[in-house]
């Protein structure tokens, strides 16, 4: 008896020193497993897992109260979460990670099944623990999802090129990699924006707002208002992204006694970004502007103190001044980048002639819309004219002479849909729109 006491000590004593002497941090609280220098040991034999176990898959019990799955065991150490696919991809996928096999699962999000779907960018883990209570920790497995970017226009202005008849909307493309296209909006309604177009990432960055038939007010005329716009990224999977912060452009107006008004340029959210607006002048209807006075950008009114002497053949309009705008945009043989600094308002005169300008005082055209015919009548002393019809592209589908005050023209042959159409003479050249109905 004595002799078999003595044996079941001196065993009892080994298992304590064993345990002592190689498991400082333990896992769990039965003292079976742990990490010991960045090594997994099972300390129900005192032994690195590398030589634990052989294919055991039962639990080993040498000592009572040890019990650890040495298939189990091997299985956790040296498998981490398997990935189903690229760890980096769009917001219209996903990826499955799945654990090592075990007894039951935690993962650093919360999820306890054997696999977790992953759609959002992060960092995830999973703790297995197997059917002996043993746990260990998996590797980190990092997760990017490209949600498309919400873009940032550059500046809107109205286009001169087009005798400020179109806005413009510039913004600087290389920002966006990822991005397949740029949708434009124009507000239609109060904090309403419909689409008005799209742009291709392999076009110049900037859109020209052509889109008169778009529900909303005068079909984004420079001439009658102010416009709010907004731009849109979609990306190579097909997903869009949150619309950017609407700019609006600046509507001048002329109050034919030397004084002018106008509205700031503004930018959702944020103080205006122009630092001067310059009044000009165009002495001679020649395109060539002169610099009348400064004001700052906060300003909305303006005189021009020699009105009345250029009153008859003048026209003027404000530069916003402040931008450092450069969108993708190449000029010439260099390829050199051109860079807009001016926000551009529409053209205002107080005079009967000249300037192309929607105008119902000096010629109708009936009905509107039209099907295969429309008169045009002009007022008196307005004959003798070029009429020209231009679709909502600028392009000229159609030219006529008018000899008397009421001229009738075909339109049968135009396809439906918006187009303008403009009285040229010695006294003027007019615009009116003509929506077509077959």
């Amino acid at each position: 008896m004595k002799k078999i006491l003595l044996l079941f000590i001196a065993i009892a004593s080994h298992a304590v020193v064993a345990q002592t002497t190689l498991s400082p941090q333990m896992v769990n609280s039965a003292g079976g497993s742990g990490m010991v220098a960045g090594v997994y040991y099972d300390f129900t034999v005192g032994e690195p897992y590398v030589d634990f176990g052989g294919t055991s898959t039962g639990c080993d019990s040498i000592f009572a109260g040890f019990q650890h799955c040495a298939q189990d065991t091997l299985e956790i150490k040296k498998n981490n979460a398997a990935v189903s696919g690229p760890t980096t991809f769009c917001s219209t996928s996903n990826v499955v990670l799945t654990a090592p096999n075990g007894a039951s699962w935690l993962w650093s999000n919360g999820v306890t099944t054997q696999t977790v779907s992953i759609n959002t960018t992060g960092s995830y883990k999973v703790r297995t623990t197997n059917t002996c209570g043993d746990t260990i920790n998996s590797n980190w497995i990092n997760i990017t999802v490209l949600s498309p970017p919400t873009p940032d226009i550059c500046m809107v202005d109205v286009d001169s090129a087009t005798v400020y008849l179109y806005n413009f909307i510039y913004w600087e493309k290389t920002l966006y990699p990822q991005a397949d296209s740029f949708i434009i909006y124009r507000e239609t309604s109060t904090n309403v924006y419909t689409r008005i177009g799209a742009v291709s990432i392999d076009s110049l960055s900037r859109y020209q707002d052509t889109a008169r038939s778009i529900a909303g007010p005068n079909g984004g005329h420079p001439d009658y208002g102010s416009y709010k716009y907004k731009i849109q990224v979609r990306d190579t999977c097909g997903a869009y992204g949150t619309k950017s912060l609407w700019h609006s452009t600046v509507f001048f107006q002329d109050q034919q006694n030397g004084n002018f008004n106008w509205n700031q340029y503004g930018v959702e959210g944020q103080s205006t970004p122009v630092s001067n607006f310059y009044l000009l002048r165009d002495d001679a209807n020649t395109n060539n502007y002169g610099l009348i006075a400064t004001y700052s950008g906060t300003s909305t009114l303006g005189t021009d103190p020699q009105y009345a002497l250029y009153q008859t053949v003048a026209n003027w309009r404000v530069d916003a001044q402040g931008f450092s705008c450069n969108p993708t945009l190449r000029y010439g043989n260099n390829s050199a980048q051109g860079t807009i600094v001016k926000s551009r308002s529409n053209i205002k005169n107080n005079r009967t002639t000249g300037q192309l300008g929607f105008d119902s005082m000096q010629f109708s055209v009936f009905p509107n819309p039209a099907n295969s015919q429309v008169t045009i009548l002009l007022s008196k002393g307005y004959d003798n004219s070029l009429l020209e019809i231009t679709n909502a592209l600028g392009e000229v589908v159609m030219t006529s002479v008018l000899t008397g005050s009421e001229s009738n023209v075909n339109t049968s042959e135009l396809k439906n849909g918006v187009y303008f159409v403009k009285r040229k003479s010695g006294k003027g050249s007019f615009l009116q729109k003509l929506v077509v109905q077959h």
